[in-house]
């Protein structure tokens, strides 16, 4: 046991000895936003009008804040500058009502869809602030960078509309959440803890997205606020 705290010790040592080039670390935060609810939306499937079927309608709630798990790699080769890249997933679900047009023999659906959101960034993170200035425990920083992320659509009338031609076909909306694949850009801005001479590094960090091209009711801007902890960086 006593060489075993040893080693822990020597090890410890070393590791805050080093000038860190990098960190590994995780984060947990939720995503600022919501798919919006939507009351009782009717419509008509391509070929109703012509077998005499009438509206269609489609209801969806509110879905929660999507909570998102990333794992992230820093580099801080620069005295000033940090280089985060991320892989995260987030999620959430929402409730659906689909009620088929009066006639089709199909019966009404009421299921839980899940979103999810998953993907990679890069993020520069600069330091504007630094307290106590000599030591440097707290880092208060902004950036910015690109990622590219994977986006479920969300059930709406054109969705469905777009998959099947008729409400006498069975309705399975969640056949038709398939990914898009999505480039973001992203505003960023948080605060670092790093003690002298500690292997562990803690960080609260917000990401503003900015996403074009989005698919109806799919978020195309949303800030998400996050908290990790880094071994190094």
């Amino acid at each position: 046991m006593r060489y075993r705290k040893t080693a822990v010790a020597v090890l410890f040592i070393a590791f805050s000895a080093t000038p860190v080039m990098a960190g590994v670390g995780v984060h947990v935060g939720y995503d600022m936003t919501t798919i919006p609810e939507l009351n009782a939306a009717s419509f008509q499937f391509e070929q109703d009008a012509a077998s005499g079927f009438g509206l269609s309608t489609l209801s969806r709630a509110e879905s929660g804040q999507p909570l998102n798990i990333g794992v992230d790699l820093t580099f801080n080769m620069l005295p000033v500058v940090d280089l985060q890249v991320s892989i995260e997933g987030a999620f959430s679900s929402y409730d659906i009502v689909f009620i088929p047009a009066a006639g089709s023999g199909q019966p009404n659906v009421s299921e839980t869809i899940p979103y999810l959101r998953a993907g990679a960034d890069a993020t520069a993170l600069v330091d504007v602030f630094k307290f106590p200035p000599l030591v440097g425990t707290l880092h208060f920083q902004v950036g910015g960078g690109v990622g590219l992320y994977a986006f479920g659509p969300v059930v709406t009338p054109d969705l469905l509309k777009e998959n099947i031609k008729s409400a006498n076909e069975e309705v399975k909306p969640e056949d038709y959440v398939k990914a898009n694949l999505k480039f973001a850009y992203h505003l960023a801005g948080g605060v670092k803890i790093k003690p002298p001479a500690f292997p562990f590094a803690f960080r609260v960090l917000g990401k503003y997205y900015i996403i074009s091209g989005q698919e109806t009711d799919v978020p195309d801007s949303f800030l998400t606020v996050q908290a990790g902890i880094l071994i190094g960086g």
